[in-house]
């Protein structure tokens, strides 16, 4: 069921937030009660996730090695600066990972490929 927003998860209110183990303010939401047949009132997009940063790098060479034939070497580079984007945090509430992040996305991807066209 949908839960209840009782305050701002996006704000602290004196507690340490934007952390893996506390990315958003937990006490911000409230179960519903088993006997009640409303929803709860929170609305999508409550919670702020963490941002998403990532430089995609490719670098090719084109070498001519006899007339009608042509080497092309290529290097690319995904999250070149390796910079760490984390996962959005868990917000199953039944879950002891409520408000947690416990994933983060890929690392620096380096590969390298050669082509011959003729």
């Amino acid at each position: 069921l949908r839960p209840n927003q009782v305050a701002n998860p996006n704000n602290g209110y004196g507690q340490k937030i934007h952390t893996r183990q506390n990315w958003f303010y937990r006490p911000a939401f409230v179960s519903p009660l088993a006997t009640d047949i409303a929803v709860g009132n929170e609305k999508r997009g409550a919670i702020e996730g963490p941002g998403f940063n990532r430089l995609d790098v490719g670098l090719f060479r084109n070498f001519r090695v006899t007339e009608g034939v042509t080497f092309t070497l290529r290097g690319e580079a995904f999250n070149a600066i390796n910079h760490t984007n984390l996962q959005s945090p868990s917000v199953a509430g039944a879950s002891s990972a409520f408000g947690t992040i416990t994933a983060a996305r890929d690392n620096r991807i380096l590969q390298v490929a050669g082509k011959i066209n003729f």
